[in-house]
């Protein structure tokens, strides 16, 4: 896309061949007043040009930044979560998926998160990852972290969020127990056949998920604003809770996985209703309703926009999770004059309609 300074500077040359015109010069030919429907008219044509241009941001590691450009009232948003880990044997639920539109004010300065997803821990140090995903419980059988949330900032406050999906547990020996989907309002609690007393809880647009059971070892912990819960430490560790506008809680960890049950970690919850968006979401799945080495599960994977892993879920044995995604897409004049232009020019006609005036003062930019 050519910038608006662009566009202003290959319309001088176009000025020039239609009205010979200098600066502060007057043309008196008698046949410019033939030509002047046509000569504005192409020139109307010239300056209404208008182009969409698309701009995506994949996962860095750190927050990054876009500035609103001149003329940009609106941008339309698409947005997956990051996918939780899977654990030794439990799959990481997927993220999110928002889109909708937002309203803008050219030269705001919002800043983009891209989840992370969902790590494998090394140690009992392993951090968060990026975008708020829980830290998996490090064990003989680890468990998934939490993936992180992908999101849109304005001030430091996040305006739009697509929650990360919760890390698989480690190994148990009748059920798989996965983590859960990132979600709009509510996640989904990650997967046991207990009747979910162990698993990690969704987080939700007004708190964080709650952790589950207690069990062996390291309690897990509950998710907060953002973040979320940490998975327990046991030697068959739960998953950690994806990362949202509040994060999902930490799935139980366990010592027998003969006779104790172990859960993966909560969705954290996505945020949609800030007024400035307009705009739907759709929840991520829980890991034990995905296939394994496919992304089919993952919302808005038939999306043109859609690339690569984004959002799934880690496999068991473990798996990292996919990565979140944000692409915007606006669209702007494309001649819309710089600020520093010190005058646009002018036209003027004499009283014989012969006469063209055209007076252009071009500033330094």
């Amino acid at each position: 896309m050519r910038t608006p300074l662009q566009s202003w500077d290959r319309i001088f040359p176009v000025l020039t061949l239609i009205f010979n015109f200098r600066k502060q010069s007057v043309d008196k030919s008698p046949k410019i007043g033939l030509y002047k429907p046509f000569l504005f008219l192409f020139l109307l044509m010239f300056l209404s040009g208008n182009s969409q241009t698309t701009t995506a941001f994949s996962y860095t590691g750190a927050n990054q930044t876009f500035v609103v450009p001149p003329g940009v009232t609106s941008i339309n948003v698409k947005m997956w979560g990051a996918g939780g880990a899977g654990g030794y044997y439990g799959i990481g639920g997927t993220g999110a998926f928002v889109t909708g539109s937002l309203t803008v004010t050219p030269g705001q300065t919002l800043t983009i998160i891209v989840g992370q997803g969902g790590q494998i821990p090394t140690s009992n140090t392993t951090t968060y990852a990026f975008g708020g995903g829980g830290k998996g419980g490090y064990s003989n059988f680890v468990g998934g972290g939490g993936g992180g949330r992908s999101a849109l900032q304005l001030g430091g406050v996040d305006i739009v969020t697509s929650g990360g999906g919760g890390g698989g547990g480690g190994y148990l020996l009748d059920y798989f127990p996965s983590g859960g989907g990132g979600g709009a309002t509510n996640g989904n609690d990650s997967v046991t056949n207990s009747g979910g007393t162990y698993s990690g809880k969704f987080g939700t647009i007004l708190a964080g998920g709650a952790a589950g059971a207690t069990g062996n070892g390291t309690a897990p912990t509950a998710g907060v604003s953002l973040n979320g819960g940490n998975g327990g430490i046991a030697n068959n560790s739960g998953g950690g809770g994806g990362g949202g506008y509040f994060g999902g809680g930490g799935g139980t960890g366990a010592n027998n996985f003969n006779t104790d049950k172990i859960g993966g970690g909560g969705g954290g919850s996505s945020y949609i209703t800030n007024a400035s968006f307009s705009g739907t979401n759709t929840s991520g799945t829980a890991g034990s309703n995905n296939t394994v080495g496919t992304n089919t599960q993952v919302p808005g994977n038939t999306d043109p926009n859609y690339t690569g892993n984004v959002g799934n879920g880690g496999n068991y044995t473990p798996a990292a999770g996919g990565n979140g995604r944000v692409v915007l897409t606006y669209t702007a004049s494309s001649c819309i004059p710089p600020t520093n232009q010190a005058s646009i020019g002018s036209y003027t006609n004499n009283t014989s309609g012969t006469g063209l005036t055209v007076n252009w003062t071009r500033g330094n930019g």
